[in-house]
């Protein structure tokens, strides 16, 4: 009976949200002014807005992969770009790049995002469902009181490496890129070290319990959100990382999807200037005409670019996955591709981003989206699955991927999948000692 009553209650929870959002959509569509617009790119953003919202919805996990990429492209790719659109917004123009978009370029464009959908999905159907239950049956992780003592001290030791060279919250522009990278690798020992604490089978003890107080305590010190100094897509990502560990198998589908959406409409663009939690409550509004949510423009800028003959055949798309081969080393590495573009079209403004669509569109034109979507597609089945393992680095692994979702889709993509291996190499160094001081491995 008291399943049958949290079913229900999920239900009309999961509904009351739902219906929330898109009554919200609904009476922010309804205050553009559509008089200049062409009804053909209307309808293309409708419908494209429509099916994100639907297989929002239709997803069944709480938390997924798919779900926090799909939510993204609702914000990024349909209701900021309608309002850009319908307002004749054109960003970047201070900064020496002099472009307008017509009409049959954001039909275009739309059309691109159509088929990145359409393709991740046939890429995410093409599996074999797995049954939960077998996915669960996997042997439970157990820490030993060792292993806890040594990730609260690798913690510890973390902090004061970063507290001491002034990086708590932020690495030095002067700081090399691999001096960077070790940064980051030391921020995240801590959320690696906390996940292996909740995943632990054991919880018990007093002295477990110290540690986990004390990580959490290091945790809140580095990701602290009024520090104004760390970007934000990394300090979503850490929230993200904890809110889909504790969601993973929770029975309310919609909450990460409604607190992400009111988070991009409400506060994203003013995340960089808080100084005080007064500042989330005032002044709250929808406007997307803002530099933050340039990302479709930037995706209709890339398509330009391509259309005028100049395309990378790949090399973004390699010098991203060869992250760790050093620019000395390689010396044909690609620069980010939003500095190429953004360089190419007249801007002096060159620290820009790509999205993940537009770097495949660079790669190889619209087969790369295409061919792009579908693998993507494929791995984030096999992902999104790990949410209901109790392996601890499948599960430490899919709430790491979860957090840097948004981060790899909004770009660059050179950036965001360095920084996302570094974090999985801290992640594989911290569960390392752990089965060191669990005496399951040997030195």
């Amino acid at each position: 009976m008291n399943k049958k009553l949290m079913v229900k209650k999920s239900i009309i929870i999961d509904a009351f949200v739902y219906i929330g959002i898109f009554m919200i959509v609904i009476f922010f569509l309804i205050g553009l002014d559509y008089s200049n617009s062409d009804k053909l790119v209307i309808v293309s953003f409708i419908i494209n807005g429509s099916i994100l919202f639907g297989l929002i919805i239709w997803d069944q996990y709480p938390v997924s992969i798919r779900k926090i990429g799909y939510t993204f492209a609702f914000i990024f790719h349909f209701m900021a770009p309608m309002q850009q659109y319908t307002s004749k917004t054109i960003f970047w123009n201070y900064s020496g790049m002099n472009l307008r978009y017509s009409d049959s370029e954001y039909l275009y464009a739309n059309i691109v995002l159509f088929l990145s959908i359409l393709f991740f999905e046939l890429g995410y159907k093409s599996h074999k469902k797995i049954n939960k239950r077998i996915v669960e049956k996997n042997n439970y992780f157990k820490m030993s009181l060792s292993s806890a003592k040594a990730v609260t001290i690798l913690s510890i030791g973390a902090i004061i490496i970063l507290g001491l060279t002034g990086n708590i919250a932020h690495v030095s522009n002067s700081e090399s890129s691999m001096t960077i990278q070790l940064f980051n690798i030391l921020r995240y020992i801590p959320v690696a070290s906390i996940l292996l604490l909740l995943i632990d089978a054991t919880k018990g003890g007093k002295i477990k319990q110290i540690c986990r107080s004390i990580i959490w305590i290091i945790c809140f010190v580095i990701y602290f959100p009024l520090w104004g100094s760390l970007a934000r897509f990394i300090l979503l990502g850490t929230y993200v990382v904890f809110a889909s560990f504790g969601l993973r198998k929770s029975k309310y589908k919609s909450l990460l999807f409604g607190a992400f959406f009111l988070g991009f409409c409400l506060m994203f663009s003013e995340t960089r200037h808080m100084t005080s939690f007064m500042d989330i409550l005032l002044n709250r509004t929808i406007n997307f005409n803002h530099v933050d949510f340039d990302a479709h423009q930037l995706l209709m800028a890339s398509i330009k670019y391509v259309k005028n003959n100049h395309i990378f055949y790949g090399l973004n798309i390699f010098s991203a996955l060869f992250f760790l081969l050093p620019r000395s080393i390689w010396k044909g590495k690609a620069e980010g591709t939003g500095s190429i573009v953004m360089k190419y079209f007249g801007s002096w403004q060159l620290n820009v981003s790509t999205p993940l669509v537009a770097e495949l569109y660079t790669a190889f034109s619209i087969w790369g989206v295409i061919l792009g979507f579908l693998l993507l597609g494929r791995m984030v089945y096999k992902i999104d699955q790990w949410s209901y393992s109790c392996d601890p680095i499948k599960i430490s692994l899919f709430c790491l991927f979860a957090g840097m979702t948004t981060y790899i889709l909004r770009g660059s993509l050179l950036a965001s999948v360095a920084f996302t291996g570094g974090l999985v190499l801290s992640m594989f160094f911290t569960f390392f000692v752990c089965k060191i001081f669990n005496g399951e491995l040997k030195i």
